[in-house]
């Protein structure tokens, strides 16, 4: 971070135009910056995430971080690891 010399305004930081619709849904849609990896590593689309999310209008949903997320991380995850003998 650059230090704010006398008579010299501090430059806003740039964001990457990739990160911002990733930052904007984190805002929205109240995730932490874990659930954000995951959703990116399971190439989720941040601009689809508010039909998947629970807007407490239908109380039979889980969450977005809980039901979508880490459902598809514990799913992937089970499937790039085998456990026990090889697979056929």
């Amino acid at each position: 971070m650059a230090r704010k010399m006398r008579g010299q305004e501090a430059e806003p930081m740039k964001i990457d135009s990739k990160l911002q619709p990733w930052i904007d849904a984190r805002t929205r849609h109240r995730l932490s910056h874990a659930h954000v990896q995951m959703a990116r590593e399971l190439a989720m689309n941040p601009t689809n995430l508010g039909k998947l999310d629970n807007h407490r209008q239908e109380p039979w949903k889980l969450p977005l971080p809980e039901s979508y997320i880490l459902q598809g991380q514990l799913s992937r995850s089970t499937q790039t690891f085998h456990f026990g003998s090889e697979p056929d």
